[in-house]
């Protein structure tokens, strides 16, 4: 008796797994760092779409001095403009995408909290007309 209730129980969780394989239903890939670091050299909405596609977790992220920087929340506009992708633009921490800006609301260092751009500014200096990488 015994025998047979593992036997069925086993067959039972298999069906749900079998039938997912055969409609062509899959476990989604790892998402790797490379695929959440943010490349200004896009258009402005796309970098947008990737920061709201990461956020919280695990985060859309740059790079300045070294150190992970992920944005957690922001807007963006289009328009043409002369500056070079990945410069700030301001003291606001105004990014220049391909054909547009980001602005970044909320931001993350490593390891801290999140804080909103202004405070942000206030404790982690980024100059303007510096480049993110």
């Amino acid at each position: 008796m015994r025998g047979r209730l593992l036997t069925w129980m086993m067959i039972t969780s298999l069906i749900p797994a079998i039938f997912l394989v055969l409609i062509g239903l899959t476990y989604a890939e790892k998402i790797l760092s490379s695929e959440r670091k943010i490349n200004f050299s896009a258009n402005a909405q796309d970098v947008y779409n990737l920061i709201r596609t990461f956020s919280p977790q695990p985060g859309a992220y740059f790079t300045h001095n070294n150190e992970y920087i992920k944005i957690i929340t922001a807007e963006y506009t289009e328009e043409k403009h002369g500056f070079k992708c990945g410069q700030v633009t301001d003291n606001q921490l105004t990014i220049a995408c391909k054909d547009g800006f980001i602005k970044p609301s909320l931001l993350q260092r490593a390891g801290k909290k999140m804080i909103y751009t202004d405070a942000f500014l206030r404790g982690y200096e980024i100059k303007a007309n510096c480049f993110l990488l």
